[in-house]
């Protein structure tokens, strides 16, 4: 039970990545896919990158709203292979704060006074990487894509079909309609945002998502908002506390 957790939180923190590129593009003559595809082609070069994110989910239902926020920030090393992949990720909530370190296919979590530590598989592994990989997919998942000059940036702006959105939210998303599995999901809304720079290069992603859920004539009503922002591609080093070695194995 306890690996699950580990490995939960995992695949939610892991949800984000992009990439530099040095060579000089024109994209003020590229169409808003082609700026997009260029963008997921540039991001398949990174190999580390620092990144934080905000996670709002706001549930609505009897007349009550309860806000929930996740903040996250993570240093992300030779992520591309399962084997030298190093990772220091932090997570806060209302209700929890917790580190997370991975390296030489282990993952380390402190969280709630406790230290625990769980093997992976090079196929679990491979599973959180593919989350780091948030837009390594094809423009064609996205509709209405637009683009808009800001100073020296490209802004575009886009709706997502179901493909899209089980890639921006993943894991939270999945843990969300888990748990209402038996209810009726009808997607409202769905839009985000990516900001690149001349080179193609993520600045930020962002994302809102507002759906029903409704079961036994009751709906409940969410709206999960996301922002990310990337700093230092290619440029991390991540650090590990001296204390490893007194995780707890489960």
């Amino acid at each position: 039970m306890k690996k699950r957790v580990i490995q939960a939180i995992a695949c939610l923190l892991l949800i984000a990545g992009c990439s530099t590129s040095q060579k000089a593009l024109n994209l003020e003559e590229m169409s808003a896919e082609e700026q997009f595809q260029k963008a997921t082609e540039v991001m398949q070069e990174v190999t580390s990158m620092e990144a934080s994110m905000v996670m709002e989910l706001e549930l609505s239902y009897l007349n009550e709203t309860i806000h929930q926020e996740t903040e996250m920030s993570m240093k992300l090393k030779d992520f591309r292979d399962p084997q030298t992949m190093e990772a220091q990720i932090k997570i806060k909530t209302l209700q929890m704060e917790a580190v997370m370190y991975i390296r030489e296919g282990l993952v380390y979590l402190e969280t709630m006074g406790m230290k625990m530590k769980t093997t992976l598989s090079d196929e679990e592994m491979a599973a959180y990487i593919d989350q780091v990989q948030l837009i390594s997919y094809d423009a064609s998942a996205f509709q209405q894509l637009q683009s808009k000059k800001v100073k020296e940036d490209y802004c575009l702006s886009y709706t997502m079909d179901e493909e899209a959105i089980n890639h921006y939210l993943g894991s939270a998303l999945a843990s969300l309609q888990n748990q209402l599995s038996e209810a009726k999901v009808t997607l409202k809304e769905s839009k985000g945002t990516m900001t690149i720079d001349s080179n193609a290069q993520v600045k930020q992603v962002t994302a809102e998502i507002v759906m029903d859920f409704t079961l036994e004539e009751e709906t409940m009503s969410t709206v999960m908002t996301m922002i990310v922002d990337y700093d230092r591609i290619n440029e991390t080093e991540v650090s590990f506390p001296e204390n490893l070695e007194e995780y707890t194995e489960y």
